[in-house]
């Protein structure tokens, strides 16, 4: 298990988590940390995907926690797509 830093929790979620949502049409965006909360900006498909909250809960967290330890957890704002007429 890893040390636990912003920047290494950013660094596994670009390098590892992230292209895998991309795969998909989606987007994820390392935003911070508070406390042991580790916060992400999903968009691209992910905005508007009726999956979204089963990839963040059984992907993205399982992800962090088996690196980092099981104290963290990942929560998600999601950005949706803007749309022009």
């Amino acid at each position: 298990m890893k040390a636990a830093t912003m920047d290494s929790i950013q660094a596994y979620i670009e390098k590892e988590i992230r292209p895998a949502i991309r795969e998909d049409g989606g987007e994820l965006e390392f935003v911070g940390i508070a406390g042991d909360v580790v916060h992400v900006r999903m968009a691209g498909a992910c905005a508007t995907c009726p999956s979204r909250l089963r990839t963040l809960r059984h992907f993205i967290e399982p992800q962090v926690r088996a690196q980092f330890g099981r104290r963290w957890s990942v929560t998600a704002t999601f950005a949706k797509p803007y749309y022009t007429p």
